[in-house]
């Protein structure tokens, strides 16, 4: 057989299982209870022309108001952070970064792991 038709057959039988679970939900009673109810909302909320929205505001004024959003982290974008210069204390040697993923910044760290290299921070980068 080729792939479509029994694709085409596995979907009948999902159709078939879907129909049978649509029928046992209508024979329930809870199922018509609750369909009778959501048509009388429905129909009290036509007759006086509100949207679900506004019972919840009458209902439950504090979930009308909107949340804060939370605040970003980090700087906004398009700002610069701040470069501090790193002085190697060992070989004198100087670099400016804005953060600590810089290549030699790493390679000092593997060097000389013992070091805090926070301490070589002399100050900021103009």
């Amino acid at each position: 057989m080729t792939q479509l038709v029994i694709q085409h057959r596995e979907i009948e039988a999902q159709i078939k299982s879907l129909e049978n679970e649509l029928r046992a939900i209508e024979a329930n009673p809870r199922y018509a209870q609750e369909r009778a109810f959501l048509d009388a909302l429905e129909g009290l909320l036509g007759e006086y022309g509100k949207s679900l929205s506004d019972v919840v505001k009458i209902l439950d004024p504090q979930a009308a108001e909107p949340r804060r959003a939370r605040g970003a982290r980090g700087p906004a974008p398009g700002i610069m952070r701040k470069k501090l210069r790193y002085k190697n204390p060992h070989t004198g040697e100087h670099i400016d970064t804005a953060g600590a993923n810089n290549r030699i910044l790493k390679a000092w760290k593997l060097q000389y792991p013992n070091d805090n290299i926070k301490d070589w921070i002399v100050g900021e980068s103009k």
